[in-house]
């Protein structure tokens, strides 16, 4: 139920109050009352609302009898209710029962609900929790602050300070708004970024030593080289005439990448580390389970080593480039890279196996 303003019979105004209160604070038919939607000031006795509240009307004056020698005496009106002169005596000292000498609703009430003040503002209450949950809490907080003092500024007649309440309420929900864009373009570039990357270095642990292998400065090999050649039959540079060759059956390898190879399966890279020889494969995670081949190492080396064997007996150059890795202590294996989690597994087929 709407709460209602009066003005008093000194023309003060009061309130707010319930519809109920009013006729416990003297509110008469003619009181002037005002309520939140009411364009004027109005009669009580003119608000339908306020129809069960007031007093019950008092009874018509009675018109003063002819005059007579001896005037008969007054009517009784009973008891509680005015006499013709009490009635005939207008409460606010003139003949115009508006206190204002003006029609009703006369001027607007300075820091009140008058006429003349415009509707509320818009809080803009709703925007701000919005830009506050899924923006930038801080200033989205701030923005809520300010929508709620609109309300209680307007209400105390302050139409200036609800109106910049207002104006507060909506920079600040949209100054939210655009921060939290911000960050989130901010977070998506920098995941992609994070992934190019895992996705670049996926093979780092296995490349710290193919500079050594692959550098054209020999006293740079023979400083990094972790190999020991004493134990081979051949000598020092039929080793060293090995490694070339090697690497010049991998660089060959590299020129025809990427491959699909099926299954699934897109060889990527191949390089030499201290382990040997290995291919870089990209898998679809739709079609190789990373986790399943780490569960299954063993497995899989068996199938692998088969068909490495098979390969070699059908293709001299692949059983040559086995055979150098053998010679130089080198396995041969496969590194299964997922191509969206970045998961890996790597299957060596040691030297001895070879």
């Amino acid at each position: 139920m709407n709460l209602y303003y009066y003005l008093n019979e000194q023309g003060q105004q009061c309130g707010p109050v319930q519809a109920a209160e009013l006729s416990s604070l003297g509110v008469k038919d003619s009181t002037l009352v005002w309520t939140n939607g009411m364009s004027n000031w109005m009669p009580a006795n003119q608000v339908p609302e306020l129809a069960p509240y007031l007093a019950q009307p008092q009874p018509p004056v009675q018109p003063e009898p002819p005059v007579q020698p001896e005037p008969p005496a007054q009517p009784s009106y009973g008891a509680g209710y005015p006499s013709q002169d009490e009635t005939a005596i207008n409460p606010y000292g003139n003949q115009n029962s508006n206190p204002y000498n003006t029609p009703y609703g006369g001027p607007a009430y300075a820091g009140g609900p008058g006429s003349q003040q415009p509707p509320m503002p818009n809080n803009y209450l709703a925007l701000a929790i919005l830009s506050t949950i899924f923006c930038c809490l801080p200033t989205g907080i701030y923005a809520i602050v300010r929508a709620n003092k609109v309300g209680s500024l307007y209400r105390a007649g302050d139409y200036e300070g609800a109106e910049k309440a207002s104006k507060d309420a909506k920079t600040w929900s949209i100054i939210s708004a655009v921060l939290g864009l911000i960050a989130t373009i901010i977070l998506v570039a920098a995941n992609i970024f994070y992934h190019s990357q895992s996705h670049k270095d996926y093979n780092d642990d296995f490349y710290s030593d193919v500079d050594s292998y692959f550098s054209d400065d020999p006293a740079t090999t023979e400083e990094t080289s972790d190999y020991d050649y004493s134990d081979y039959n051949s000598s020092s540079q039929d080793d060293d005439s090995d490694m070339a060759v090697l690497r010049i059956a991998v660089e060959s390898v590299k020129s025809g990448l990427p491959e699909y190879v099926g299954d699934g399966i897109t060889l990527t890279d191949c390089v030499l580390t201290k382990e040997g020889l290995i291919y870089i494969a990209e898998c679809d995670e739709d079609e190789i389970d990373i986790d399943l081949l780490n569960q299954m190492k063993s497995t899989f080396r068996d199938v692998m080593k088969e068909e490495l064997l098979s390969e070699a007996e059908s293709d001299p150059d692949y059983r040559e480039v086995m055979d150098m890795c053998k010679k130089l202590h080198l396995g041969i294996g496969y590194k299964y890279v997922g191509a969206s989690s970045g998961k890996s597994c790597t299957i060596m087929i040691p030297y001895t196996q070879l």
